[in-house]
């Protein structure tokens, strides 16, 4: 992966964020992860990652995270229906 993806992104290494905040990643590219995880944890975020829509469902729930990062063209789910999903909280 060349500039790519690294190059378009705003480093926040300069930002501080006082508290920490929960956050999930749900990609089924590992780069793509280990690119969100590295910006997230430099923006004080505590990171969880899941590598398929119905993981990052499941942890989503789980875990209740402040943000989710969804790629939006998981194999494995249909666009979009995860988010609606995550937000149905009983």
């Amino acid at each position: 992966m060349g500039r790519g993806l690294r190059s378009m992104v705003h480093h926040p290494s300069s930002i501080i964020f006082p508290c920490h905040a929960k956050s999930c990643c749900i990609d089924d590219e590992p780069q793509i992860t280990e690119i969100c995880r590295d910006y997230l944890k430099a923006a004080n975020y505590d990171v969880i990652i899941a590598h398929d829509g119905k993981e990052g469902l499941a942890l989503a729930r789980r875990e209740k995270p402040d943000l989710i990062v969804l790629d939006l063209m998981l194999p494995e789910m249909e666009r979009l229906r995860c988010v609606p999903r995550s937000s149905q909280r009983k």
